[in-house]
């Protein structure tokens, strides 16, 4: 049991700078647990969308996410502060989370 926590602590620290917001990275990653060799394709068809847009979508929410933490979400012409509504923040949530359940059912 004391070996398993070392070991999960160790892992830990290693990856809890990484980051897994691209697509790639995320591709990355999930190699270290995971042999199949086109994630995004089976991911992408558990989710009920192709592989283009799944990936798509992840970038660009990592572009938004991005902006709103290190460019305080301003358009950099007009200075004015990109609109962010609820429905948008709700589709963020449910596509985070049927990515996290794609991934899962196919690991776990």
């Amino acid at each position: 049991m004391a070996a398993a926590i070392t070991f999960e602590q160790v892992v830990f620290g290693k990856l809890k700078h990484l980051s897994f917001q691209d697509p790639q990275k995320l591709t990355d990653g999930l190699s270290l647990i995971w042999p199949e060799k086109h994630k995004w394709t089976v991911m992408a068809a558990d989710m009920g969308l192709s592989e283009a847009d799944a990936r798509t979508t992840l970038s660009l929410i990592a572009s938004r996410r991005n902006a709103i933490v290190h460019e305080s979400d301003l358009d950099p012409i007009t200075l004015i502060k990109t609109p962010l509504d609820a429905q948008t923040s709700d589709n963020v949530v449910s596509y985070i989370e049927r990515l996290g359940h794609a991934i899962c059912n196919r690991i776990i």
